[in-house]
């Protein structure tokens, strides 16, 4: 996984919890005191499952508080350094299905800090299909603890451009071969979205995280 979800993670921890939160979460994930993330690094998906898991404890907050949390952030993260990506999309449908372009953009020259997390001649992490004009297929392939998160991280993309869709996930395999298939269907789209706040709103089941204990 790049190093931008390490870099958001930890963002998050310091602006709820301080410096102290960030400092707890490597050390109970295992890692050096003063680690520093590269959003140009690419890192197992083991190594981002375990921090995940690290900071809910550290902020004291549930899996899917932690997922929606994350999610706002990261949301706000990426309009501010890749504002051009969803002003290319015209709504969240649209966004959606140019992952992979992005995707390819952002590892273009990233660094491997880890072995690659799947098996040799596996297909990549992200596979899309258009079922119908109104609905996607995503297929992604990553570590268990992290797949409830991508389900947050695309409802987020659907909230941005103001668009209602119906976001399900279901999950095949064991282990590092194991692929979540999420089925997005569009109930309606907001209309012309094409010039986008910088910042994301906070929606109404979006509550500030509490400061870490």
């Amino acid at each position: 996984m790049l190093g931008i979800f390490h870099v958001t993670l930890t963002e998050l921890l310091a602006l709820h919890g301080g410096p102290g939160a960030v400092a707890r979460l490597l050390e109970q994930a295992g890692l050096p005191a003063g680690t520093r993330f590269r959003i140009d690094t690419c890192y197992p998906d083991t190594d981002a499952e375990r921090l995940l898991a690290t900071a809910a404890q550290v902020l004291g907050l549930d899996a899917a508080a932690l997922h929606r949390a994350y999610a706002a952030h990261a949301g706000a993260w990426a309009l501010r350094v890749f504002p051009s990506f969803f002003e290319l999309a015209p709504d969240s449908r649209e966004f959606l299905r140019s992952q992979p372009r992005f995707a390819g953009l952002l590892d273009a020259g990233a660094q491997c800090a880890g072995p690659d997390p799947l098996p040799a001649g596996a297909p990549g992490p992200i596979e899309i299909e258009t079922p119908a004009p109104d609905a996607l297929r995503i297929r992604w392939r990553a570590s268990p603890g992290l797949l409830a998160l991508y389900r947050e991280l695309l409802r987020w993309v659907v909230r941005h451009y103001r668009d209602v869709a119906d976001v399900r996930m279901q999950v095949n395999g064991s282990g590092t071969g194991m692929v979540a298939i999420y089925d997005l269907s569009w109930i309606r789209f907001a209309g012309d979205t094409r010039r986008h706040e910088r910042f994301e709103t906070t929606a109404p089941d979006e509550s500030p995280v509490p400061p870490a204990a």
